[in-house]
């Protein structure tokens, strides 16, 4: 039986919609997320093949005493690259439903 990640997806998800609302730099928006939604997870919340990558976003953005690190703009970019990436792969864990999505289209011919 598959493991249920879908901790991971909310956090993944709430992440990622915080990255795209906020109206802080991106830096900020970078710490705002990895502090209120990826340090609550513990190692076993993340699907293994992530985990890897993971652990490299965490170590970019903090010290092994947990102080904070400043990375480059350079880093930034392609640290939140690597969450949305992440959250393409955790998003089959998501909660789904199975009613299925009427096409627009369909509706208008009636």
């Amino acid at each position: 039986m598959e493991k249920d990640y879908g901790y991971a997806w909310e956090k993944f998800y709430n992440a990622v919609t915080g990255l795209v609302a906020s109206t802080e730099g991106l830096k900020e928006r970078l710490r705002t997320a990895y502090m209120f939604h990826f340090m609550p997870m513990h190692d076993d919340d993340i699907p293994p093949r992530m985990k890897e990558e993971f652990s490299r976003m965490s170590k970019a953005l903090y010290n092994s005493d947990h102080s904070p690190r400043d990375p480059s703009d350079e880093e930034v970019s392609r640290l939140l690259d690597s969450i949305v990436s992440m959250y393409g792969r955790v998003a089959k864990y998501g909660p789904y439903d199975d009613t299925p999505i009427e096409d627009e289209d369909e509706d208008e011919g009636e």
